[in-house]
């Protein structure tokens, strides 16, 4: 079986996947050599090889909205069935 390999920047264009790519088709058994070689099997491993991963983002809450390590959250009560009570007037 062969197999279709990616490394960005190349000679050909492929705008379905955003820039220009070189393309290589190996047998299934060299492609950990072309892997180690700087090949990608798909053209988005490609094309953000080169790319720091983003950071996560991250929300500073107050204090007071803080979760407390280690609390635990109330439990929630049931809902009650059957007809609401009557209010005593």
């Amino acid at each position: 079986m062969t197999v279709m390999l990616y490394k960005h920047p190349g000679d050909t264009h492929l705008p379905q996947h955003g820039g220009d790519f070189s393309l290589v088709i190996v047998n299934e058994g060299e492609v950990s050599h072309y892997l180690a070689g700087g090949w990608h099997r798909t053209p988005h491993e490609a094309l953000n090889a080169g790319k720091p991963e983003p950071e996560p983002a991250v929300i500073d809450l107050p204090e007071a909205d803080r979760p407390m390590i280690g609390s635990e959250p109330e439990p929630e009560q049931p809902k009650r069935r059957g007809r609401p009570r009557k209010s005593a007037e």
